[in-house]
C-alpha cells in the first residue's frame, strides 16, 4: 500500500496500514496533537506521526524545518524528531532496488539499542544529502558526541572513498553505524538483477567492511 505523505500533512490525521488505525487531531488550545498513547504501538505508526506533526506545524508557521522541530520538541522525544528529520530529506529518494531510501536507515537504527546509535544509524546520511548543517543538529540537542559521529559519516565533497573509511574508522560510534551500514548495503537479495556496476560496489564495500572490523 502506497502512503500519501502529501495528503497527510494537509490534514488531521488517520493512519491505517494494515496494522491498526489510529487518530491524532492538532489541539488548537493546547497547540499539540493529541493521541491515544504510543507505547504500544508499531514503528510505522510512530513514524508517521512524527510526520505530520512536523510538516503541518511547518505549513503553519512558514519557518525552516529544523527550527520548527525545535519549537515542538519538548512534546516529542528525540528519536522521534529525527526520523521527521530524515523522511523529510529522503523523500522521494529511492535506493538501488526500488524501494523507498528512507528504510535503509530505518533498517539501521533497529540494529542498535543506545539512543546515541539510533540516532546516528536515522541521521547518518542526513548532512550528506540535504542542506541541513551540523550547527542545526546541535539546535535539536543532539550531544557533540552524536555530532561528531555524524560528521564523520558525512562524506566531503571530492572525498576520495578510502580516505573517508579512515576518517570514520577512530570513531567508535561512527565506525559501529558504518559497519551496519556496509553490510545493509552487500545484501544483494533486494537487487532483482546483478550487473558489473554492482559487483564493483559490493568489492568495495567488502574491502571497507573488512578494513573497519580491524578496529574492533
Amino acid at each position: 500500500m502506497a502512503i500519501d505523505f502529501e495528503a497527510l500533512l494537509t490534514r488531521d490525521v488517520f493512519i491505517d496500514y494494515n496494522f491498526e488505525e489510529v487518530m491524532y487531531r492538532w489541539d488548537h488550545r493546547e497547540k499539540k496533537y493529541t493521541s491515544s498513547s504510543m507505547a504500544h504501538k508499531s514503528v510505522l505508526s510512530r513514524l508517521l506521526l512524527t510526520i505530520v506533526c512536523i510538516g503541518k506545524r511547518c505549513a503553519r508557521a512558514g519557518k525552516s524545518l529544523v527550527s520548527n522541530m525545535k519549537r515542538i520538541y519538548t512534546s516529542m522525544s528525540i528519536l522521534d524528531t529525527v526520523i521527521a528529520l530524515a523522511c523529510r530529506v529522503h523523500a522521494g529518494q529511492l535506493d538501488k532496488s526500488g524501494k523507498p531510501y528512507i528504510l535503509h536507515p530505518l533498517r539501521l537504527m533497529l540494529k542498535f539499542e543506545t539512543l546515541d546509535e539510533q540516532v546516528v544509524s536515522v541521521l547518518h546520511d542526513v548532512v550528506e544529502d540535504s542542506d541541513v548543517t551540523l550547527d542545526e543538529l546541535r539546535q535539536l540537542g543532539l550531544s557533540e558526541h552524536v555530532i561528531r559521529a555524524i560528521d564523520c559519516l558525512s562524506k566531503r565533497p571530492g572525498e576520495v572513498y578510502e580516505d573517508f573509511i579512515a576518517r570514520i574508522r577512530p570513531d567508535e560510534l561512527a565506525r559501529k553505524v558504518k559497519i551496519e551500514d556496509i553490510r545493509d548495503n552487500l545484501n544483494l537479495t533486494r537487487l532483482p538483477t546483478l550487473e558489473a556496476k554492482d559487483l564493483e560496489r559490493i568489492a568495495k564495500y567488502h574491502k571497507a567492511l573488512r578494513y573497519l572490523l580491524l578496529s574492533t
